[in-house]
């Protein structure tokens, strides 16, 4: 705070008293476009500027000359043989936003290390004594040098400004004295709202200097809290004027969503228990350098009234409820009467809620929602226990029948073989005297031999029955949960079974269950079930050819399926966090990642190789995206800007900034022209590629935008939001055509299919939906996954007949849109287990052909439209 206008002061101080002075302001030189040779070249530019060095040296000879050295090797030379050689007095160097250097792309240690070096060179050359450098910025000493194995910047004394104290601020009751005739009791006032913040101090005294009334004596408490309540507290985000407490804010929400939780958490406690125990640890700096909280008296204290009133506990619950992960499910739930538990948390959902808890003072609703999701999680896990119990018991109660029926029947057999075996040699001794006799005991042996055979053919027979029989159940279970893909896989395998069992043991019972429960899986247009990632699948593309699949997933990981096989081909490691987005380029050669590592990686499609890593963005990288020609790389972050990459060089080539909030999403026009994103700040900008200015800005949706898509022609745009719909805009205009409403929860991603005709949708409330572009009418619903697993994105093959969906149970799923496919394929599956039976073109051609269009791809069994066609199965 007050930190430029300081150095502007003591700058003009320490030149009267004969001093040299520059200053390096370091947002000017640039930082995530930079590279390193600009950069160091921009210092010392600076410095030859300010200290007028330019008549003797030319800056381009002299950086040529030095070509064989690092940057930063020049810049420790340009100290040594030009800066204290050219100018004799004392110098102090200002680096002013020293912050911003903590973003470079490049190593920034090497920096600090040089000043370091400076330092230690007083000690044996005495021209250095001269040389002083004044860092100023929102950081401390131990964060400028970063590499742990590096001497850290223990050099020189850290200055922490501090607020006005009264004393230091009765200059200020001079220009007060025209409004009151006790100058002094409103600036106690003042300070007693504002702490001394020097900004907020200078404003309120400016806000009572533009009242035209005086202040009435004894009143001026009463007065300064009336105005400081009307002009800066009530609707403080509009008045912000010039902007001050939004920084705080943005500082405190938006500084990284990987530490926005803990020090929400740790403000929380400071409002609750009036101050906090200062212990100097990286989260408590990290909150102290918001400007929000103080130091004082060993404790940690929210800095003024103002601050305290802006930032109450009432605003926190807000902004933790807009954070939590589980927002939506506690709002249903509470508006339920706490009552319905399919709004309770689940598996990896629950166990993310209970990573988000730890550190936070839970509201009673938080804590019973979360206690209620955990007896609910236990109750599932014990109901499972015991039904696995029980099919366990059932089969061992069934296999311990039929492996007696099967001894006991092994048995017989052995004691007729036995007796047959007594009768021949008996009837060989006495074959002259009663061969017939010994004849007829064998043929009775062999009689009974044969029906102990039966026996063991009969337990056999009933033991796999059996089996069909459970394996029917489990597929209906299947099928009840929300699998019908699934239950159909065990339906095939039922059928498949029973196949290979004769017709005297198909009884009619066994013959219907697994008859239904192939009708249950008939309508089923879910594929393939591609598993191999060990956390949430984030993204999903297809390659141009439609040969491969890519998906992007919270293992870190980015991994090749084949298409048709579902195989993994290869996986790509290299990111050290999530891997968020994923997009494969015009020709298919080359893949780009995006990732919470705050970098793009782009990737050899073939081999898997790492062609290149894209560094600049300040944080988490959210979406990645090609351009139609394959030559720019468009990519969105949590830094709130779009940045424009050379696919070849990896360069920056522009950074386009306009949001207020973290970007989520981003796309090229087909013509790539133009580029959308998406915000948290609800909307969707259209920006010139060329230029990099915003084109227009798209409002309409309440909460958070999270994606955006054009149509292949370019003419529509679509967009998914918080607020459970997609709304279709035209690109030239901006002109909302329409809202898509029938999700019951967060829309996360949308995509338009090839011929533009259709809309794929993913949400939260798990399923898919598709939609027709020009009625907006749904055309239908894809549901088949597992309870809880969240669509996260959903991708069109490039011939509109697949669709690939990626889940938060850690798969990926692909569905057949093509009508007259699906039937052909869920007909001939069936058929291909039970070609030993007549007839069987019955099964599909005795479905109507109306049904068959109607009812494709919403995973609805079709048993109800279907009566008595599957008598001629068998």
């Amino acid at each position: 705070m007050g930190k430029s206008s300081l150095r502007v002061r003591t700058m003009h101080r320490l030149k009267q008293a004969g001093f040299a002075c520059a200053a390096i302001d370091i947002t000017s030189i640039g930082a995530a476009d930079t590279t390193v040779e600009q950069w160091y070249a921009g210092l010392i530019d600076y410095l030859v500027t300010d200290l007028n060095l330019y008549a003797q040296l030319d800056l381009n000879d002299w950086w040529q000359q030095q070509e064989l050295l690092s940057p930063v090797q020049r810049f420790s030379k340009f100290i040594s043989e030009v800066l204290l050689v050219l100018v004799p007095q004392s110098i102090v160097v200002f680096v002013d936003e020293i912050d911003s250097v903590l973003t470079l792309p490049f190593n920034q240690d090497d920096f600090f290390a040089v000043i370091r070096d400076c330092y230690n060179r007083r000690a044996d050359q005495p021209a250095y004594n001269r040389l002083t450098f004044a860092l100023i910025g929102v950081a401390t000493p131990s964060d400028l040098i970063q590499d742990r194995r590096r001497t850290p910047f223990n050099i020189g004394r850290a200055i922490e400004l501090t607020g006005f104290q009264l004393a230091e601020a009765q200059p200020l009751k001079l220009g007060l004295a025209e409004r009151a005739t006790d100058p002094q009791a409103v600036l106690r006032t003042i300070l007693d709202w504002t702490g001394g913040q020097p900004f907020l101090t200078q404003k309120l005294c400016k806000l009572v200097r533009q009242v035209e009334t005086e202040i009435p004596v004894g009143k001026e408490a009463h007065w300064v809290t009336e105005l400081v309540r009307c002009k800066v507290i009530d609707n403080w985000e509009a008045q912000d004027q010039p902007e001050h407490l939004r920084t705080i804010r943005d500082r405190l929400l938006y500084s990284g969503s990987q530490n926005t939780g803990r020090l929400l958490g740790l403000y929380q406690q400071i409002l609750q228990q009036e101050g906090l125990t200062a212990d100097d640890s990286l989260e408590q700096m990290k909150l102290r350098l918001t400007g929000l909280v103080v130091k004082q008296q060993g404790k940690l204290q929210v800095y003024n009234q103002i601050y305290a009133t802006v930032f109450s506990a009432t605003w926190l619950e807000e902004v933790l409820a807009e954070l939590r992960p589980y927002t939506e499910s506690i709002m249903a739930w509470e508006k339920s009467g706490r009552q319905d538990e399919s709004r309770l948390l689940q598996g990896e959902a629950l166990r993310e809620a209970q990573v988000w808890a730890v550190g936070k003072s839970l509201s009673d609703l938080d804590f019973q929602f979360l206690r209620a999701s955990e007896n609910l999680s236990n109750r599932a896990i014990q109901a499972a226990l015991e039904a696995e119990r029980q099919a366990n018991q059932l089969l061992s109660q069934a296999s311990e029948e039929a492996q007696q029926t099967l001894q006991a029947a092994l048995e017989a057999e052995q004691q007729a073989k036995q007796t047959a075996q007594q009768t021949l040699t008996k009837a060989s001794r006495r074959a002259v005297f009663v061969s017939s006799l010994g004849m007829a005991a064998m043929v009775m042996s062999l009689i009974v031999a044969q029906k102990a055979q039966d026996k063991t053919v009969a337990a056999e027979a009933t033991l796999a029955a059996t089996n069909v029989r459970l394996v029917v159940a489990a597929s209906r279970e299947e099928v009840l949960a929300g699998k019908p893909f699934v239950g159909l896989l065990k339906a095939l395998e039922a059928a498949q079974q029973l196949k290979k069992l004769s017709k005297t043991f198909q009884d009619d019972k066994t013959q219907s269950q697994v008859i239904a429960a192939l009708q249950a899986g008939y309508g089923v247009s879910e594929r393939n079930s591609l598993e191999g990632h060990e956390s949430v699948v984030s993204s999903v593309s297809f390659s141009p050819d439609g040969k491969t699949i890519a998906s992007a997933s919270a293992d870190k990981t980015v991994k090749l399926w084949n298409a048709t096989s579902g195989k993994v081909v290869n996986t790509l490691r290299g990111h050290e966090s999530v891997v968020s987005s994923v997009s494969f380029s015009p020709d298919g050669k080359t893949i780009a990642s995006a990732s919470r590592d705050d970098t793009i990686k782009l990737w050899d499609a073939t081999s898997g190789k790492v062609l290149n890593t894209l560094r600049g963005h300040e944080s988490v990288v959210s979406s990645v995206s090609f351009s139609p020609d394959g030559k720019t790389i468009a990519s969105a972050s949590d830094d709130k800007t779009v940045k424009l990459w050379n696919a070849t060089s990896g360069k920056v080539v522009n950074t386009l900034r306009g949001h207020e909030r973290e970007l989520l999403g981003v796309s090229f026009s087909p013509d790539g022209k133009t580029i959308a994103s998406t915000s948290w700040d609800d909307t969707v900008k259209l920006w010139d590629a060329t230029s990099g200015k915003v084109v227009n800005t798209l409002r309409g949706h309440e909460p958070v935008v999270w994606s955006v898509s054009f149509s292949p022609d370019g003419k529509t745009i679509a967009s998914a939001s918080r607020d459970d719909t997609i709304k279709l805009w035209v690109a030239s205009s901006g002109q909302l055509l329409n809202t898509l409403e029938g999700h019951e929860s967060d829309v996360f991603s949308v995509s338009f299919s090839p011929d533009g005709k259709t809309i794929a949708s993913a949400s939260a409330d798990d399923t898919i939906k598709l939609w027709d572009v020009s009625s907006g009418q749904l055309l239908s619903t894809l549901k088949g996954h597992e309870y809880e697993s969240l669509v996260l994105s959903v991708s069109f093959s490039p011939d509109g007949k697949t669709i690939a969906s990626a889940h938060a149970d850690n798969m990926i799923r692909l569905w057949l849109l093509d009508v007259d496919q699906l039937i052909a394929m869920n007909c001939d599956l069936i058929h291909a287990y039970l070609i030993t039976h007549e007839n069987k073109a019955h099964f599909c051609n005795a479905i109507p052909p109306a049904i068959n269009k109607e009812q494709r791809l919403n995973g609805t069994p079709h048993s109800t439209h279907i009566k008595g066609w599957h008598h001629s199965l068998y």
